[in-house]
């Protein structure tokens, strides 16, 4: 199934670190330099003042466990450049500054671009990249969808090795001849691969089908789900290959639950659940992640204050029963998009507000009991998204992805930084390597701290490619 995939290595550039936040060069100007790749934060499509930086300021707040009290590790305001906030002028703020030196930040604050991996379907359609996985032995495993027609795409797969060259990719479609997409993907200890995708089975009918693959893309099983309006979510593999599978489904009438399926590695079911909340609408898990003892976490929506929606992180024993349950903000646009465990303690992040235009994203770490420890809010002038987090098993520093919507169709892939505590260290922006705008669906941490983000970009031809994108730690 021969697929196009352009992965170009980009040579790190040594001698930088001295290097700090700088202001974002006059339109026409590279802004990241040769080990960029495309990656310069000034969107030149986009509106722009006089000295090239952009007309819409972020505006990134910081909201506590305790209103009242500044957490001990909330940033300290250091000025323009050095107050963990990309100001307007600004390609990065790492939320340290020096005034030895003009001001500018004292430390890197751009990780440096290791290489982007771009992949173009042989249509030259919209192909996207939404979500990420590696395997135990270095390879980078993606999924997504790509573009077949105009109205029809496949599930997308493929295996790149740890310097973004791809080893093999396949794709296949539902029945219906309409867009297909794998939303998770993870890898076994013998890195045996399991795609949770939505598939069409007719024009009114859709199924999460949940497919494992050995290590060379050869497809060992399918399941799937009672089809109906299903939407499939995250997956991940526990110690022993069992496999837990989360999505949405829906009725003919409008109802929907969340639902949790676990499968042995053989492809047995051991035990299914669908939750719902005080009302029937408004439910659905997206994310997945292994907790501690075997447990599951499991992020979506569930609906306490209908019409408002309500996001949900909770925490599931080995054989499904409810350990916990965290909400987090209610809104007329809300969901908890991401989840991951950081031993006892978990990190989730998503999205609330009251209308499409006024969305911000939000990052929380919890504890063992899943009570707040901080929460963090992403805002700029338009919509933005959390899509995805990872978590550094050494530091516990935490990486989140968020889609920034501009206003102009994709916005920029934005990648943030964490300490365990909840400062921003460092933020980075992404638009595309035509500068036409981009969005992030997920991230993880690979060996050595290598941080990957996926996505899709705009083009200067008829669609979208997907990419992934490494950063060093």
């Amino acid at each position: 199934m021969g697929r196009i995939f352009d992965a170009r290595v980009v040579p790190l550039v040594v001698g930088l670190s001295l290097l700090g936040c700088q202001s974002a060069p006059p339109p026409g100007d590279d802004a990241g330099g040769p080990a960029d790749d495309g990656g310069t934060t000034v969107d030149r499509t986009l509106p722009q003042g006089s000295d090239g930086s952009l007309v819409d300021p972020p505006r990134d707040a910081t909201v506590d466990a305790t209103p009242t009290d500044a957490a001990p590790d909330a940033p300290i305001l250091l000025g323009p450049c050095g107050n963990g906030v990309m100001d307007p002028g600004e390609m990065c703020d790492e939320g340290v500054r020096n005034d030895d030196i003009s001001g500018q930040c004292s430390r890197l604050c751009q990780p440096l671009i290791e290489w982007t991996a771009r992949h173009d379907g042989p249509a030259h359609l919209d192909d996207e990249a939404l979500a990420l996985a590696w395997d135990p032995r270095g390879a980078l495993l993606v999924t997504g969808s790509e573009g077949v027609t105009v109205d029809d795409g496949d599930v997308w797969v493929a295996k790149l090795d740890p310097i973004g060259q791809l080893l093999w990719s396949h794709t296949h479609g539902g029945p219906a001849g309409r867009t297909d997409s794998g939303q998770g993907i993870a890898v076994d200890a013998d890195a045996n691969v399991v795609v949770n995708a939505t598939e069409w089975l007719d024009l009114r009918t859709t199924s999460v089908s949940t497919h494992k693959y050995d290590a060379l893309g050869n497809e060992l099983w399918v399941r799937g789900y009672a089809p109906g309006l299903d939407t499939a979510g995250g997956v991940t593999i526990d110690g022993v290959g069992n496999i837990i599978a989360v999505g949405t489904v829906s009725s003919g009438t409008g109802a929907q639950s969340a639902f949790i399926r676990k499968y042995s590695a053989s492809g047995t079911t051991l035990w299914s659940r669908e939750l719902q909340g005080t009302s029937v609408d408004y439910n659905g898990a997206q994310a997945v992640a292994l907790g501690p003892a075997g447990s599951v976490l499991v992020a979506g929506i569930l609906s306490q204050t209908a019409p408002q929606i309500d996001s949900w992180i909770t925490r599931l024993s080995a054989a499904g029963v409810e350990v916990w349950t965290h909400w987090s903000e209610a809104a007329l646009l809300a969901s908890a998009t991401a989840v991951a465990a950081d031993g006892d303690e978990t990190v989730t992040c998503g999205y609330y507000g009251p209308r499409a235009s006024s969305i911000d994203g939000w990052v929380r770490r919890l504890d063992s009991h899943g009570q707040l420890l901080w929460s963090r809010t992403y805002a700029r002038t338009g919509p933005d998204r959390c899509t995805g987090i990872a978590v550094d098993p050494d530091t516990g520093e935490v990486v989140v992805a968020f889609s920034e919507d501009l206003g102009l169709g994709l916005g920029r892939a934005v990648v943030r930084k964490y300490t365990r505590g909840g400062t921003a260290l460092w933020t980075r922006a992404y638009a595309g390597a035509a500068a036409l705008g981009a969005r992030a669906n997920a991230v993880v941490i690979g060996p050595g701290g290598m941080i990957l983000v996926a996505g899709t970009e705009a083009t200067t031809d008829r669609g979208n490619d997907a990419f992934v994108r490494a950063y060093a730690p």
